[in-house]
């Protein structure tokens, strides 16, 4: 039998010889969920959005999603807050979604300076104060260890829930307190950073916006404008429509090829369209040499490819990859003396965007046609300014593909700290 110096065998794996795996019902102070003396229905019409009556916040999985005070939240009046007064917030609790498909989602209540209450479909737990740090558990529910521990109490598929009873049996496994709360702030660290990259994201993504709207509108130094049926651009710009700036503009193949494994020949859709780039996962179907020569369309580095069935309006760039294209993915092989990467841009924006949702048909699956996308209008200016319009917005996607990178490093940090400092294969200093 394998023995480590200073470390005993659990269930959940080798830990220090002083650390604790304890089932959450002896180390909770409280575990409920929505508590009221009375039923939902009476109280639905008390929720409410105006301002005279939001005495306490009404905290549902959207608004922890969101955080809280957003313009959408709700709030019920003192009456009801008293209604609820099993299930109401103070801040610091855990929260755990316990029925439907985020089953085992879990949040840290944020301290708040307004009485709150807790909305169907979620349990509040609140674990002993002297001998648990609340941050530590709710990290240790969002690791590998939490997420398996939870799987094995999940009950149904349709409709997955979590009871409460079978919550209280799960494993936790427990440092001593100051152990606890040094790991919890180590990796709140790495959380508060990975927060402050998707800010820095988000930011950058309401600039590309902005950049977009503004350029692809009014260009770059223009002082002269014209009203056209698309709205108003420069005087020196076009309208026209995107088959006029096309070779071709097509679809793929309307029958299912022949798959073999392990090949370097694929099968793509519209789903393997994404963010400028073909997506080929596990999941991508591959096809012999044979079927590829069959099926293949004679597409070049002028080509973009559109999502038109299902998902509408994803893009890629053709890079040459040897791969087959099925009806949803789309093609459109522009003419030389226009620059992909400002049509790229173009099939992003909110009006071709909205054009494309306008045009699409068909209710349970959408479709776009090809002969609406020829029809597109489009404007279009000079091939330089194309070009310069298209340089700038692809400089703020690199900053963009960084940001992510950084985030993705850091979430790989996160992870690894996880499974170490969780464990103690890797020990805090107190």
């Amino acid at each position: 039998m394998e023995n480590r110096a200073g470390y005993k065998k659990t269930e959940l794996g080798w830990i220090p010889e002083e650390w604790d795996l304890l089932k959450l019902k002896n180390i909770i102070e409280l575990m409920t969920d929505y508590v009221a003396n009375g039923s939902f229905k009476a109280l639905r019409e008390h929720i409410t959005v105006h301002d005279n009556d939001n005495y306490a916040i009404f905290v549902r999985l959207f608004d922890l999603r969101i955080g809280l005070g957003h313009s959408k939240q709700k709030y019920v009046d003192k009456i009801s807050y008293d209604f609820l007064s099993k299930s109401n917030l103070y801040g610091n609790e855990i929260l755990m979604a316990n029925i439907g498909a985020n089953v085992g989602e879990v949040f840290l209540m944020p301290l708040i300076d307004k009485p709150a209450t807790i909305a169907p479909n979620m349990i509040i737990i609140k674990p002993s104060k002297n001998s648990v740090d609340n941050k530590y558990l709710f990290l240790f529910f969002k690791s590998d260890f939490g997420i398996m521990e939870l799987n094995k109490i999940i009950a149904g598929s349709g409709h997955p829930k979590i009871n409460k009873t079978e919550l209280k049996t799960v494993n936790i496994i427990l440092p001593p307190l100051p152990e606890q709360q040094k790991i919890a702030s180590i990796l709140t660290t790495v959380d508060d950073k990975i927060s402050s990259i998707e800010a820095q994201i988000q930011q950058t993504e309401q600039l590309k916006k902005g950049l977009m709207a503004k350029l692809l509108t009014e260009g770059i130094g223009h002082t002269e404008f014209k009203d056209t049926e698309i709205g108003r651009i420069p005087e020196s710009w076009e309208v026209k429509i995107l088959i006029d700036a096309a070779e071709k503009i097509s679809d793929g193949i309307h029958t299912t090829p022949k798959y073999c494994p392990d090949t370097e020949y694929y099968f793509i859709n519209g789903n393997n369209l994404s963010k400028g780039n073909i997506v080929i996962d596990e999941k991508t179907k591959c096809v012999s040499r044979s079927e590829f020569l069959k099926h293949k369309k004679e597409l070049n580095l002028y080509t973009i490819l559109l999502s038109i069935n299902g998902t509408i309006g994803n893009l890629a760039f053709y890079n040459n990859e040897k791969v087959i294209l099925g009806k949803s993915a789309s093609y459109i092989i522009l003419s030389k003396h226009i620059d992909k990467q400002y049509v790229y841009y173009l099939l992003q924006t909110d009006k071709i965007q909205k054009y494309f949702l306008l045009e699409v048909t068909g209710t349970t699956i959408k479709n776009l046609s090809i002969k609406s996308i020829k029809n597109c209008k489009i404007p279009l200016p000079p091939l330089p300014e194309q070009q310069q319009i298209a340089s700038i917005l692809s400089s703020v996607d690199d900053k963009l593909d960084v940001l992510q990178s950084k985030k993705t490093s850091y979430s790989t940090l996160k992870k690894g700290l996880m499974a170490k400092l969780l464990t103690g294969q890797m020990r805090v200093k107190i």
